[in-house]
């Protein structure tokens, strides 16, 4: 059995109490507008068809290969990355090795106003992960 292991999210000491939406299928966590969302992307390596990496430096998100990190908001409407924060790149090495990485999403996506987001990270056509979250007013 392949094993990979997704962090979904670390939940501050400052985090509200997680709800249900109004149908009761997706459960939220939530977040005062401006606090940091962090998320903690890992991957215990192994899995042949993996070709993806993640890492920082000096404050630029590099997705590498096959990575990606997606954020809709409530409507299914894609949120832009902010200019110049995030790097795709291709390397002609496959990226089988585990890494770790703690990002706070919120300095590499304006997730600045108020709504339900849903984002997603993993790498392309293996595994995905992803978790739901609402920003509120302070």
């Amino acid at each position: 059995m392949k094993y990979i292991f997704w962090g979904l999210i670390c939940i501050p000491l400052f985090l509200n109490s997680t709800y249900g939406d109004e149908v009761g299928s997706t459960t939220y966590v939530q977040y005062k507008k401006g606090d940091p969302i962090i998320l903690h992307l890992n991957y215990y390596g192994g899995i042949n068809e993996w070709d993806a990496g993640a890492s920082i430096d000096k404050e630029l998100l590099i997705l590498t290969n096959a990575m990606f990190i997606t954020v809709t908001n409530s409507k299914s409407e894609s949120v832009k990355p902010i200019k110049d924060k995030i790097l795709s790149v291709w390397a002609d090495t496959y990226f089988r090795e585990p890494f770790n990485l703690v990002i706070d999403i919120s300095k590499y996506y304006n997730l600045s106003q108020p709504d339900k987001y849903t984002v997603q990270w993993g790498c392309t056509d293996v595994k995905e992960d992803s978790v739901s979250i609402e920003i509120i007013d302070r």
